[in-house]
């Protein structure tokens, strides 16, 4: 139906339409997903704690020796920490390769966890 406004304007009373939007997401870190028009914006803030990343990292490489590694697992955690160090450290880190290295550590830990030490720092890992 069509309603005249003013003598040359015609305003069209059409029924309003519904979007649904389904996305499936497997595992997702640091993104954000936004749908809305062309002038919209999104600002993210990272909360990730850079000096606790690093003081648990500093009691791993102090408990290198104490850890029950199997294998190339000594090899991995260091270039691990090495990795995470070298982020940590930059000017700009990027937060991506930092979770993944410590998702890497945390599943090292995982094959290690009857250790006492490994456990204590376990409970750090995992409250990153």
């Amino acid at each position: 139906m069509a309603v005249k406004q003013n003598r040359n304007q015609e305003i069209t009373n059409a029924r309003p339409t519904t979007t649904i939007n389904i996305a499936n997401v497997g595992e997702m870190s640091h993104s954000g997903i936004q749908q809305a028009g062309n002038r919209a914006y999104q600002v993210g803030k990272d909360t990730s704690d850079l000096a606790k990343i690093i003081a648990v990292l500093e009691e791993i490489k102090m408990s290198l020796d104490a850890l029950p590694l199997q294998g190339d697992a000594r090899q991995e955690l260091e270039a691990e920490i090495q990795c995470i160090d070298a982020q940590v450290h930059s000017p700009k880190p990027n937060q991506t390769v930092i979770h993944e290295s410590m998702k890497s550590i945390r599943n090292i830990f995982e094959g290690m966890t009857g250790s006492l030490i490994a456990s204590g720092i376990w409970q750090k890992l995992v409250s990153l």
